[in-house]
């Protein structure tokens, strides 16, 4: 099982939705909290397009952050939700930030590093067994 825990730095590619310009590793986290321009709001990103000059928002919602369960790995689990307004991220650049915990016993993994090229992988020595994170697939779906 996999959990982002509450100081994790999403980073991500973000796009502006009104002329599709893209931002690489934009990373914000859940105590980040920004004025929104021209409104009384906050947010934990904002950004105005280098392209097109709209402001934009991504605000992160730590009530949908849940975890990974291995239980369900044949199918796309949601992690984590965001509200877009005016940007929409689309590529997750995993880093470290997340805990892991072993199947087989209470053994927890405090310090995962993701990343999108390499595995990680520890040995739970309680419960006899390899516990990993291997090919990291990820989608965005508008909710």
């Amino acid at each position: 099982n996999l959990v982002a825990t509450q100081d994790i730095r999403w980073y991500f590619t973000i796009k502006c939705s009104n002329c599709g310009e893209e931002r690489e590793e934009v990373y914000f986290t859940m105590h980040d909290k920004v004025e929104i321009q021209g409104s009384r709001g906050t947010a934990s990103l904002t950004m105005k397009c280098k392209l097109c000059s709209k402001h934009s928002s991504l605000d992160y919602l730590p009530a949908l952050l849940k975890p990974y369960n291995i239980e369900h790995t044949a199918t796309f689990q949601p992690i984590m939700g965001f509200e877009c307004r005016g940007i929409e991220p689309v590529k997750w650049h995993p880093r470290g930030g997340f805990q892991a915990s072993s199947s087989e016993s209470d053994t927890q993994f405090p310090n995962v590093e993701l990343n999108e090229k390499d595995d990680w992988c520890d040995y739970d020595e309680k419960g006899a067994v390899t516990v990993g994170v291997y090919s990291i697939e990820h989608k965005f779906s508008r909710v």
